[in-house]
């Protein structure tokens, strides 16, 4: 059970589940808002938790152990993705800062693709650009030495740090 004023609509959007299936109403007042949350409430309303919504991406909800936070952000993919059960507002404040400043430096490049995945897509897009001779090299020391190495693996989890111990190890 969650109240929240939506700047965009100029509402209090009350959620709750009931029958399994998460629900949503809206109203002009908040007073109306915690009257109706009353009434679908388990517990009578008595821990529904205004939130108006601060513009930092970090968003509060409800467990059965209290209130936790959650953020989300953008996969390099375009994909929303998000970072849940922090304690407090203020530490997802600062995780949420902390990974969006990083993914910015390039340090992290959130996304859900492999090597192989990655790999395939490459050489489709780089087949117009060289010649037969070059692209079956390439489709060759990738099928023999990189997808066997790297294929499952996420492009995230492969650093520079990574590749020079495969090289090492592969002489």
């Amino acid at each position: 059970m969650s109240i929240r004023y939506d700047r965009s609509r100029r509402r209090y959007v009350v959620r709750w589940y009931e029958g399994g299936k998460r629900r949503v109403r809206r109203f002009v007042d908040e007073a109306e808002a915690r009257a109706f949350a009353a009434t679908v409430s388990p517990s009578g309303g008595q821990d529904v938790a205004i939130d108006v919504k601060r513009g930092d991406g970090v968003y509060a909800y409800e467990t059965k152990d209290g209130p936790r936070y959650r953020f989300s952000f953008r996969q390099a993919d375009g994909t929303l993705s998000t970072r849940r059960g922090f304690t407090s507002r203020r530490a997802a404040v600062t995780a949420r800062r902390r990974l969006v400043e990083s993914i910015a430096r390039g340090e992290v490049k959130p996304a859900r693709e492999t090597f192989g995945e990655f790999w395939t897509r490459y050489l489709e897009e780089r087949q117009p650009y060289l010649t037969a001779g070059t692209l079956i090299d390439y489709e060759t020391h990738g099928r023999k030495r990189l997808l066997p190495a790297f294929g499952s693996r996420p492009l995230v989890r492969i650093d520079e740090g990574v590749v020079r111990r495969w090289m090492r190890d592969h002489r």
